[in-house]
């Protein structure tokens, strides 16, 4: 307990202290009029004035070391209740059994909550694993029609595809437990892969891929990154008009949004870069937040709000980190700065 603690329990004393005084007016008042020996009545006051100190000093030392131990017990868990201090008064057993309840009813509904976020979970793997057996039927149809929409399908099919992983990535990172596997990835092949997916759209929309290959290993969860990164890329596709142009490369330090000595601690920074419609400058704050589409994703409807998220979120749980720099009319670079390496070594 601090001094202003302290004062606060003074006051709490203050039915002691004035019962004190006013005992002590009426030994005056007596010792006034019976002409009392006056050393009698000042014994009297001092003896009782230092009961009344002592009482006062040693319920608050009991008082400061409940607070402390109530203090400790709120930095533990549901097991508080067997830390809270003895009650000394009817009152604080009341509130001791109030305590306990309501850490039941929450222990009640955490677990309630957890096994509905568990169902969803559950529901949803079961979901995408049953709608790939349609996708792969709709796929081999596609590629033995002769239709002229051959390519249109195909095209839309691969969207859905990579909605369907969003939903299962979605769920993966909301729950407790993912499947994250660390080792040395080389990050050129990674990329390389992203790329070979989103192929179709790049031919699709005529752009151009300017890839200046980085030569690093990192290491990271390679699936997880493999997500984070076609998330960019099918964003950069989306918002890059046709013909335009989309840079892959490893960034200086001082091209990067973080400081040198920041970039320097991270590692190095892998940049994204498309020449498209770019972002607002009061939505790029708000681009990784969660259902946020921007006035790009009102006024051309393409966007969820989720893989921007999906992304930042990901790149969080490998131990990376994400930032963006764009202009209106001239595009958006993303910047992906990978850590220094977990097993203590700089990167490759």
């Amino acid at each position: 307990m601090n001094h202003s603690s302290f004062l606060l329990y003074l006051k709490r004393c203050s039915i002691q202290i004035i019962t004190w005084a006013v005992t002590a007016a009426v030994f005056l008042l007596l010792g006034a009029l019976t002409s009392m020996d006056s050393a009698i009545w000042h014994y009297a006051l001092l003896l009782s004035g230092t009961f009344l100190l002592l009482s006062i000093f040693t319920q608050y030392l009991h008082e400061r070391k409940k607070t402390e131990a109530v203090m400790e017990c709120r930095l533990q868990a549901p097991e508080i209740t067997a830390s809270l201090p003895p009650s000394s008064s009817p009152s604080e057993q009341q509130e001791q059994q109030l305590i306990a309840e309501l850490l039941k009813e929450l222990s009640e509904r955490e677990t309630k909550t957890k096994n509905r976020q568990e169902n969803m979970l559950n529901y949803y793997t079961m979901w995408v694993h049953q709608i790939k057996t349609p996708i792969a039927a709709l796929d081999l149809l596609i590629q033995g029609s002769d239709s002229a929409a051959r390519s249109d399908m195909d095209l839309e099919l691969r969207r859905i595809r990579q909605y369907v992983e969003m939903v299962l990535s979605y769920q993966r990172l909301g729950s407790e437990q993912t499947d994250f596997l660390f080792q040395k990835t080389d990050l050129d092949s990674v990329i390389r892969s992203c790329v070979k997916k989103q192929s179709v759209f790049f031919i699709r929309n005529h752009l151009s891929l300017d890839f200046q290959p980085t030569g690093r290993t990192v290491d990271t969860d390679r699936k997880w990154l493999s997500f984070a990164l076609e998330q960019i890329l099918s964003n950069a596709i989306k918002y890059t008009k046709e013909g335009g142009r989309i840079r892959i490369a490893e960034e200086s330090p001082s091209d990067s949004p973080l400081t040198a000595d920041e970039a320097f601690s991270h590692g190095f920074s892998l940049v994204i870069e498309d020449n498209g419609i770019g972002i607002r400058k009061e939505d790029l704050p708000r681009i990784f937040d969660r259902g946020f589409t921007g006035s790009n994703g009102r006024e051309h409807q393409k966007a969820t709000g989720i893989g921007l998220y999906l992304t930042a979120e990901t790149l969080r749980r490998i131990g990376c980190e994400v930032a963006a720099e764009s202009e209106p009319g001239k595009g958006t670079r993303i910047f992906i700065h990978f850590p220094q390496s977990r097993r203590g070594n700089l990167f490759e």
